[in-house]
């Protein structure tokens, strides 16, 4: 387990290069650990959207058949987390991790709707983890 955080490190510090130049790497794993996935996506700084527009833009992502919307990515302070397909009482971790593998933030959530406030945070890349039950699912989060 160490050594796939390390390694999730190790490239997000390699993508680094990448953020700054308004392009991020977006990668997805199957459950063994493997790449299945990899783009490049370039992000717009010049966007803005409303309120309304901003809960449409997300990626599924899936635990089992639990389905886990994290928006808007990138963010300018709150991150909304949503889980869908699961009983509202069942424990949740939410982990915030920065790009030096220091834990900034650890929540424990029974709610499936909550809500991250990442305004003191500095600009940068985030890894965000959502453990549920036994099962874990990580995102890239993008602070601008």
């Amino acid at each position: 387990m160490k050594f796939i955080i390390y390694f999730l490190f190790l490239l997000i510090a390699c993508a680094s290069s990448y953020a700054q130049s308004n392009q991020a790497i977006v990668m997805k794993y199957d459950a063994n650990g493997n790449r299945t996935n990899k783009k490049v996506i370039t992000l717009s700084q010049t966007r803005s959207l409303s309120e309304s527009q901003d809960e449409e833009i997300f990626e599924n992502e899936f635990i089992g058949e639990k389905e886990i919307r994290v928006y808007p990515n990138p963010t300018k302070g709150q991150l909304q987390i949503k889980i869908i397909g699961t009983n509202a009482n069942l424990p949740k971790t939410i982990t915030l991790i920065g790009m030096n593998g220091t834990i900034l933030i650890r929540k424990s959530a029974s709610d499936n709707d909550y809500t991250l406030d990442l305004s003191p945070l500095s600009s940068g890349m985030y890894i965000l983890s959502v453990q549920m039950e036994d099962m874990k699912k990580e995102f890239k989060i993008i602070k601008e």
